[in-house]
């Protein structure tokens, strides 16, 4: 099990709303209560592989609106609201079901009539204690990191290391306990950053019958099998994006001579900026002893990801192709969160991945020195 301690992340996977299955048995209809705001245009969306998508929108009588369509087992949907990016998350299922949204507190929403919901709210609630314990230890690191007490800041590293361990253990327990609902790979996959193929894999085979069809369990199973293709021990999966100035470099032109760190990071990620330093030293040391890193940036500004190169003095090798966390390379590696990395041998073979901190300089020494 891979353990992050950083990342940006948040990414969903979900399906259109289109079907051509009109049984009543698949119908849902939603009725919204909307208080604390004037009658207002409210939307019914998903979120796939291209954003987000209005599936309806209605506009509020007295508070009052409905929402009605198909679906077959449970998905994620979510209301929005005109005016603004806020929205609350309902899981749908052939039923007839009822929000009770406040305007003023969106957390402070009552669903009835989905059982999935009912699922999905437990879970959340069951995190909240774990969730506490890691806002209490980000205050202490931001404490540490004023005052530069680099040995409390060692200390802390550990405890947010087991605090994730602790995380994604919950996590993983939960989902296989409650196996029979969509909620749980849906869950997976919102915190697939914990998570190697191998979890994934025992996720889906655990998976009841029943929900085997579900989006969620077969995009578990794609990103599984994209996981497994970059594992420890496989050859690197080639990929050519441009470099700064806009002429494409493919990986492979500096693969075969030295070990690479292929390091995917952005300009607009703190993870990412934080460790860069580390990465640097690590360069500074070892280049002239075999080791080179080939930096794959999601940004989507192009002045950002040139600032933060100058800024960082990161003076190897860049490419990017812009697209945040659509990069065809991120996708190729399955970067779920970053900072993310691969060390590539001059054989080609993956022998490491997600190097940080001290553990960098250990596995260099132990290759080139």
């Amino acid at each position: 099990m891979k353990i992050i301690r950083s990342g940006i992340l948040l990414v969903l996977f979900v399906s259109l709303f289109a079907s051509c299955d009109t049984q009543p048995k698949n119908q849902f209809t939603l009725e919204v209560n909307l208080t604390g705001v004037d009658d207002i245009m409210i939307f019914l969306k998903q979120y796939g592989d291209d954003g987000w998508v209005t599936l309806d929108s209605t506009t509020t009588v007295q508070g009052l609106a409905n929402f009605s369509g198909t679906v077959g087992l449970p998905e994620m949907y979510f209301v929005g609201f005109q005016g603004t990016r806020s929205f609350v998350q309902i899981f749908l299922e052939p039923s007839n079901i009822k929000a009770q949204i406040d305007f003023a507190d969106l957390n402070n929403l009552i669903v009835t009539g989905s059982e999935s919901q009912k699922v999905f709210e437990d879970f959340n609630s069951s995190l909240q204690e774990i969730d506490g314990l890691f806002q209490e230890v980000n205050r202490q690191y931001q404490q540490a990191a004023k005052s530069d007490d680099k040995e409390r800041l060692e200390e802390l590293n550990q405890e947010f290391d087991e605090l994730n361990e602790m995380k994604a253990g919950f996590i993983k327990n939960f989902c296989l306990k409650n196996n029979s609902t969509p909620v749980s790979p849906y869950i997976i996959l919102r915190n697939s950053y914990y998570f190697e193929y191998e979890d994934f894999d025992e996720i889906t085979a655990a998976a009841a019958p029943s929900i085997q069809s579900s989006i969620y369990v077969k995009s578990l199973k794609e990103k599984a099998d994209a996981l497994r293709k970059v594992a420890i021990g496989q050859p690197f999966t080639d990929f050519t994006l441009n470099d700064p100035d806009g002429n494409p470099l493919p990986l492979s032109s500096v693969i075969g001579v030295n070990y690479v760190l292929v390091d995917f990071w952005a300009s607009w990620c703190t993870p990412c900026r934080r460790e860069n330093p580390n990465i640097v030293a690590a360069y500074e040391e070892y280049h002239e002893k075999g080791f080179d890193v080939f930096g794959v940036s999601l940004d989507r500004d192009h002045g950002n990801w040139i600032a933060a190169i100058a800024q960082d003095k990161l003076t190897w090798n860049h490419v990017s192709d812009l697209k945040q966390w659509k990069s065809e390379a991120g996708k190729l590696y399955g970067v779920q969160s970053i900072p993310h990395s691969v060390l590539v041998s001059p054989e080609g073979i993956i022998i490491a991945k997600n190097l940080r901190e001290a553990a960098l300089h250990e596995k260099l020494a132990e290759l080139l020195n």
